[in-house]
């Protein structure tokens, strides 16, 4: 939620808590349906936001670099890369003095976080992703817990059961990703995930 990233041009970027059974926290689902929503230029249709979002989130994907990440709605365009680690902080100290707002170190600026209430797809889109869960997991793509994980991803960025054209807030976004949040948290099947991933560094694919 910061009004700019300035990052190591080596940084690998990603929201993987789908991996363990959970869903991104403190926002991430949310900034990840808002910042597809920007990237695609979506205005009130947020179907493909909502589609994009689900998929990243759901396979926790990765991106290798800021180019990349970019491409990838994690960085916005006003984000920006050092290929030096060492201009890292100095760089970023200036950028919150206002002293450097230039495009000399490839500082674009920083840019405040406009949420404004999303139109969401509702139960359409909600049905379309969960059919669509239905059939990886028949063909053995998905297990039984990446289904029920991915559910919950479904059902915030897309809204869930709600009438298509409800208008959310970000606040409705952050309470979803709560509730989601916690139901999964509640499961044995995360709690395992999570015991595994301490224990020997990867988790059980149950």
């Amino acid at each position: 939620h910061a009004k700019q990233v300035i990052c190591h041009a080596n940084s690998n970027m990603g929201l993987v808590e789908s991996g363990v059974g959970l869903v991104p926290g403190g926002g991430g689902c949310k900034e990840t349906l808002y910042r597809w929503a920007e990237l695609l230029k979506c205005e009130e249709d947020i179907s493909e936001a909502s589609w994009k979002a689900f998929m990243n989130l759901g396979y926790g994907r990765t991106c290798s670099s800021p180019i990349l990440a970019r491409q990838q709605a994690m960085l916005r365009p006003n984000d920006s890369y050092l290929n030096n680690r060492d201009r890292l902080l100095p760089t970023a100290i200036a950028a919150i003095d206002g002293i450097n707002q230039s495009s000399a170190n490839n500082v674009a600026g920083q840019a405040d976080l406009v949420r404004p209430a999303l139109t969401m797809p509702g139960a359409p889109m909600f049905e379309k992703m969960l059919a669509w869960l239905n059939e990886a997991k028949k063909s053995g793509k998905l297990t039984p817990h990446n289904v029920a994980t991915a559910t919950e991803i479904a059902r915030i960025t897309s809204g869930g059961e709600i009438k298509p054209g409800s208008m959310w807030s970000e606040q409705d976004l952050f309470d979803a990703e709560r509730s989601s949040f916690l139901r999964l948290v509640s499961t044995q099947a995360t709690r395992d995930r999570i015991c595994s991933m301490l224990d020997v560094g990867k988790a059980v694919q149950n």
